[in-house]
């Protein structure tokens, strides 16, 4: 007989193959910055407060606050949520997804900064030391263009016992965050931009397919020559989703298109 295995460590390198680079650095991250988290005060130093964020120049918190404010069972919904991207990356490639989550986090940010220099010229003196932080910033607007690419999809709801169109399903999510732990505006703003890039209001800021391939030749080359990282040209289109290439897949969290939208999902920054 060989040596004893250790059950955690077998696990955890059954999701690492698994899993797509950009969703398993993804999860990694939130769960890193969570346990950091104990030890230093990083919310504090990374939270997206328009006063420090612009105020004092300090523009590397409208990048990293995503990673900060996650409490523990936020942390595991987030992760669980994840999961159900590395499908999507699977369809569309991981540089695809990378600058979904980029430019969703990023223009989460900047729609919370624009909100509050509104409410502070409009004589709230405080507006402007909100604070924006937690990975459902990037994982909000994610979850409504994956619904939006089959929005009248019926779709269930946790274990309510009737079925909501999938266009719908971010804002159930959201009513029931709010519901017990209050309204957050950051939230709802990123669920403002997953709608509006989803419609096709940021079509001017999405990447072609070529421009992908060249930031995979360029820029991402050293990131993309990584295992389980998915080139453009290699992404499965809508055979990610058929059920031999998604066994563990839970329908009711979070949302794909069917084969016959994948024309959407597959393009530049997928759309």
């Amino acid at each position: 007989a060989g040596p004893p295995t250790n059950p955690v460590l077998d696990a955890y390198r059954t999701w690492e193959l698994q899993t797509p680079l950009v969703t398993r650095f993804a999860s990694i991250g939130v769960v890193a910055f969570y346990i950091a988290s104990f030890f230093l005060s990083l919310e504090y130093a990374l939270a997206n407060v328009p006063l420090f964020s612009v105020g004092h120049f300090e523009v590397y918190r409208l990048v990293l606050s995503p990673f900060v404010g996650n409490s523990f069972f936020s942390m595991i919904f987030i992760v669980m949520s994840l999961q159900q991207q590395k499908t999507f990356e699977q369809a569309t490639g991981s540089t695809n997804l990378l600058v979904l989550m980029g430019m969703f986090g990023l223009a989460s940010n900047l729609a919370f900064v624009l909100v509050c220099y509104t409410l502070y010229f409009s004589g709230q003196e405080y507006a402007l030391t909100y604070s924006a932080s937690s990975f459902w910033l990037v994982v909000f607007p994610l979850l409504v263009y994956n619904c939006m690419q089959t929005p009248n999809l019926p779709r269930r709801f946790f274990i309510l016992p009737f079925e909501v169109p999938s266009m719908y399903y971010p804002l159930l999510l959201f009513g029931m965050f709010s519901l017990f732990g209050g309204p957050s505006l950051s939230m709802f703003l990123s669920l403002g931009v997953g709608y509006a890039y989803s419609l096709g209001y940021l079509d001017r800021i999405k990447p072609s397919p070529q421009q992908l391939e060249d930031w995979e030749r360029g820029a991402l080359s050293g990131l993309a020559s990584r295992d389980g990282y998915i080139l453009s040209s290699a992404a499965m289109g809508s055979a990610a989703w058929t059920p031999q290439n998604q066994p563990d897949r839970d329908a009711s969290v979070g949302g794909a298109p069917t084969a016959g939208s994948s024309g959407r999902g597959g393009g530049g920054g997928g759309g």
